[in-house]
């Protein structure tokens, strides 16, 4: 369980696109090396494996039905410290599966 990032960001003017890679069960990728507070304008990840399924229990008309669903992983961007935490499908005990991340900001000081 480890992120890594690519290790040379691409420059566009005065902003840097910051790429690398997430394993399944990381929980956070902190980008506060590469970008100042507030200052990330874009953020997604792209999982890199077959998506994962979780039953679910749903009822309808009051008689429970077992349910296969996909969930795909999500991330959530706290800016003002450019820590992302990712989720897998309605857990938060991190990504279900492996993946590439990308992100796109003004430079950190």
């Amino acid at each position: 369980m480890a992120v890594t990032f690519d290790t040379r960001p691409t420059a566009i003017g005065d902003m840097i696109m910051v790429t690398g890679k997430y394993e399944a069960n990381d929980t956070t990728i902190d980008l506060s090396g590469f970008f100042g507070p507030n200052s990330v304008e874009f953020f997604s990840i792209t999982p890199t494996a077959t998506l994962a399924t979780t039953t679910v229990e749903l009822s309808i008309e009051e008689t429970p039905t077992a349910v296969t669903a996909t969930y795909p992983d999500t991330f959530q961007l706290v800016d003002a410290t450019c820590i992302v935490t990712l989720y897998g499908g309605t857990a938060a005990g991190g990504s279900q599966e492996p993946g590439n991340f990308m992100a796109i900001g003004r430079r950190g000081l």
